[in-house]
């Protein structure tokens, strides 16, 4: 039987409305949203630079899987 992943391709929340719980509130929304469509996992990339973003991602019980890597020419 075939398994239902959901994708969170893009998180965005405005600067002046970040610290305030939106991104993680956007998150479980949409985790919401596929639990109800019978998803079984969810994933999603975030810049690993970026510890406000990788932070909002922990914290909504993400966790880090593979590791994405490039080389710039």
């Amino acid at each position: 039987e075939p398994r239902r992943i959901g994708i969170i391709d893009a998180l965005y929340v405005a600067e002046q409305f970040r610290k305030q719980g939106i991104g993680g509130r956007l998150i479980d929304t949409a985790i919401q949203t596929m639990r109800a469509a019978d998803v079984v996992a969810v994933e999603t990339i975030y810049d690993a630079w970026n510890e406000d973003s990788a932070q909002v991602w922990l914290q909504s019980g993400f966790a880090p899987w593979m590791v994405h890597a490039y080389r710039m020419l």
